[in-house]
This record gives structure tokens, C-alpha cells and sequence, in this order.
């Protein structure tokens, strides 16, 4: 399978509950949890067990049990438990002669030593803003300079929606057990969950109804290439892209359309003096788009139009003018997205839409409000629902909203691409 799923709060507890015993479950995680230590951890490094009161650090007091059974060296830092499988736990850990200490004296540690640190204060728990203990328990592990292995969630991560209620712990690993949770991957979850690994604990997720679907790798999705084709076999594309002070974004764009498989590609772009000036690739046919004529697309296999247009009148008459046009296999990107915002009964079915947040939000925004980006999300899938449209919303992860699935999530890339024209190539490729 190329993808998982991944799933919210209130999913994750309706397949726990339906799947085994919680006890059972707990008893799963602190092998995994104990294992990923054992592999993870070097020779040199103090490790640290930061428990929290609930479930979560329950999880962690059943990994130290483990440990402790096996012979590892440690230190135990357990909060009050809330619930009455955290106290057994605990129990269980202290009838094993383990030591617990105050989290406070265990923070004075960080400091003089390597120290691996296991942060199982929250996980799943986190949706209020932190508390001030919190607050200053985070604080200090982040102007540490431990590894941290933070468990489900790095503390501070809401659950949900990825935000930073506060503060958060910026992992280097985050291990969720059983599935996938959505707050790793929306918001600001990405930027501190490090690297994120999943440990299967037994959950039938069959059962569930994932929130989105978290690509692994998409070359297999990709369709097979005949060896033995030619140019016309490869397919012609036509681009509506640049203008006088953007033409860059149409050299960009049919570059990438060009290397990316196809046999001929042909750029139309704002009629200007210094247009047929700008350094297109020999290969790539250009004009300004006053020899732009309908039968200029009857051959055609694929048309994208919106890099560097501009948001001048004669460019938005120009995407009204090729959208009311029978088209298959169109990308819309950047100055189109913005021309047909009020013009949606032009969006052909099928249509690939290809925007960054600023150029989807105002699509939705109904006041100066900020919106989240969990509502986006949701009002995203009741756009292509009802269009019949895909979009590749850019930023990180990628995700890709298509009609009657959960959104796709492709956590790949680099903060390198945040650099003007590569949104360009996207559109062109």
C-alpha cells in the first residue's frame, strides 16, 4: 500500500476501544516504546522519562518497567496519575524496587550530560493551553540540548489541530502508536515532531474513518512510459503564463512541463516588447497570445494557465476567454486561481488546481478573521466535492483535496522550495 491513515483524536479512542483491552494496548506501547529506546539511544546519554499523569505517561511508566526488567540504567520523572491504569501502572513499576523522582530534580540534569529525553508528559491529552508547571517543564528541555523522543505527540502539540498552545517540545523523534494522528502533520505539528515513526499496537483500522491519507512514495503511482514512443506520442502541452515583468514564470513552468515527459510544449504570454526576449528553453515554442487561436487547442493533451499572468484586465479576460473553451486536463495556478474566484462557473470538471494559502484563503474568508487551517481543510472538501476538482494545496506537507476521498498528505520536500518560481514548475509539471 503507497499511503496510511491517519486519524483524529476521537477516532484514535473509538478504535481502542473497539480493538482490545486498554490494558493490553498500554502493555504493547511500552514494548514498542522501550524497543525504539534500546535502538535509539547512545551509550553516552542519560536517559530521562518524563511521564505525565494520564494514559500517555502510563505508556511510558510500562516502557520503564521493560527497561528495568532488562538491566537499563534510567531515570524515571513521574507526575501524580490521573486515572486508575496510570496508578497501576506506577504500582507495578514500584513493586519492580523502580525509583521515581520529581520531574523538577530531573531537569536539573539537562544540562550536565548527554541526555536522552522521553517525553511522555501529554501525547493525546493536549488540547487546553499548557499550564504554567508545563510551561516552564517545556521550556527548559527546549534550551536543553537532549534528544528528545516524544510519544504520540510532542508535549504543546494540539492533538487535533497541530497548533502550539503555548509552547511546545521540539522532538527529535515522535513514535505514535497504532495510527497516525492528524496533529503531526497540520499547523505547526510538522515543524516540531522531528522525525515521526508508527508502531503498530494491534488496532484494527479497518474500523476506522481516517481524517486524511499520508503518502509513502508515489512512483508506483506514476503510469508506465512505452519505451519506443515519439514526441506526438508523449503528448503537447500549452501554457498561458507570464507578462511583461513575470515572463521568468513562463519560462519556468514550460521548462518543467518539457522535462517532465512532454514531446512539445508551447507558451502563450502577454503581448509586450520584451516578451520574445526572455531566455526560454530553444526547445519550447513561444508567442504572445494574440496568435492564440481555438483551434490552437484541438491537438492539445494538457493546458495550464496562471504563472506570472498578472491581475491586469486584459489577463483575467484572457483565462474567462480559454476556461468557457471545452477543455480536459487543465492545471490552474497563482493569477488564474485569483481570476476565476468569482467566476467558478467557468472551474471545467476534473480541473487541477494548484495554490499556496494565500491564494485559496480569500476563496472562503468571509471576514478579516484568521481561519484555521483545519477549517480550510474542511471547507476545501466541500469545494472539490462539489466541483469535481483536485487541489494540490502547496506548503508542508502538500496535501491534495479530490472529490469523495480523504485529502492526501505528501510530507516530503524542502524549506528550500519556499523561494520564488518553484510553484511555477509545479504548475508546469
Amino acid at each position: 500500500m503507497n499511503f496510511s491513515p491517519v486519524f483524529s483524536t476521537k477516532e484514535i479512542a473509538f478504535l481502542e476501544k473497539n480493538s482490545a483491552e486498554k490494558e493490553v494496548l498500554m502493555d504493547r506501547a511500552g514494548e514498542k516504546i522501550a524497543s525504539f529506546i534500546i535502538n535509539t539511544k547512545k551509550p553516552d546519554e542519560t536517559l530521562l522519562l518524563f511521564a505525565g499523569p494520564g494514559n500517555n505517561g502510563a505508556d511510558a511508566i510500562t516502557a520503564a518497567t521493560i527497561l528495568h526488567k532488562k538491566g537499563y540504567s534510567f531515570i524515571l520523572a513521574s507526575m501524580e496519575p490521573s486515572s486508575g491504569l496510570a496508578g497501576k501502572k506506577r504500582q507495578s513499576f514500584l513493586r519492580e524496587k523502580g525509583v521515581m523522582t520529581p520531574i523538577k530534580n530531573a531537569l536539573s540534569l539537562l544540562n550536565t550530560q548527554p541526555v536522552y529525553l522521553v517525553d511522555a508528559l501529554l501525547g493525546t491529552g493536549g488540547s487546553r493551553p499548557l499550564t504554567k508547571e508545563m510551561l516552564q517543564i517545556v521550556q527548559t528541555i527546549n534550551q536543553s540540548k537532549a534528544r528528545v523522543l516524544s510519544i504520540d505527540l510532542p508535549t504543546g502539540i494540539h492533538t487535533d489541530e497541530g497548533s502550539v498552545l503555548g509552547e511546545a517540545i521540539q522532538a527529535t523523534w515522535t513514535l505514535t502508536l497504532g495510527a497516525y494522528k492528524q496533529g503531526l502533520f497540520i499547523d505547526q505539528g510538522p515543524a516540531f515532531a522531528g522525525q515521526v515513526h508508527v508502531e503498530d499496537i494491534g488496532l484494527d483500522l479497518e474500523k476506522g474513518k481516517p481524517s486524511y491519507h499520508l503518502l509513502h512514495e508515489v512512483q508506483g503511482l506514476l503510469p508506465p512510459i512505452n519505451k519506443t514512443r515519439h514526441k506526438y506520442q508523449a503528448g503537447s502541452v500549452i501554457g498561458i503564463a507570464g507578462s511583461y515583468s513575470m515572463m521568468g514564470a513562463a519560462a519556468l513552468s514550460s521548462l518543467a512541463s518539457l522535462r517532465s515527459g512532454a514531446g512539445i510544449v508551447k507558451v502563450f504570454y502577454e503581448p509586450s516588447p520584451h516578451a520574445s526576449t526572455c531566455c526560454f528553453a530553444p526547445e519550447i515554442l513561444h508567442a504572445d497570445w494574440t496568435h492564440l487561436q481555438e483551434a490552437s487547442f484541438s491537438k492539445v493533451d494538457a493546458l495550464y494557465i496562471g504563472p506570472g499572468m498578472g491581475k491586469t484586465p486584459s489577463a483575467k479576460a484572457m483565462v474567462e476567454r480559454v476556461l468557457s473553451l471545452p477543455l480536459q486536463r487543465v492545471v490552474l495556478d497563482a493569477d488564474a486561481i485569483h481570476h476565476i474566484k468569482n467566476r467558478l462557473d467557468l472551474l471545467p470538471s476534473g480541473a487541477v488546481l494548484t495554490p499556496h494559502l494565500g491564494e485559496i484563503i480569500p476563496f472562503f474568508q468571509r471576514s478579516n478573521e484568521a481561519i484555521h487551517i483545519l477549517s480550510l481543510h474542511h471547507h476545501l472538501q466541500q469545494f472539490v466535492d462539489e466541483k469535481k476538482v483536485v487541489v494540490a494545496l502547496k506548503g508542508f506537507p502538500t496535501t491534495i483535496f479530490s472529490p469523495e476521498k480523504p485529502p492526501f498528505l505528501l510530507p516530503v520536500g524542502s524549506p528550500g522550495m519556499a523561494t520564488a518560481g518553484s510553484g511555477d514548475v509545479l504548475t508546469g509539471m
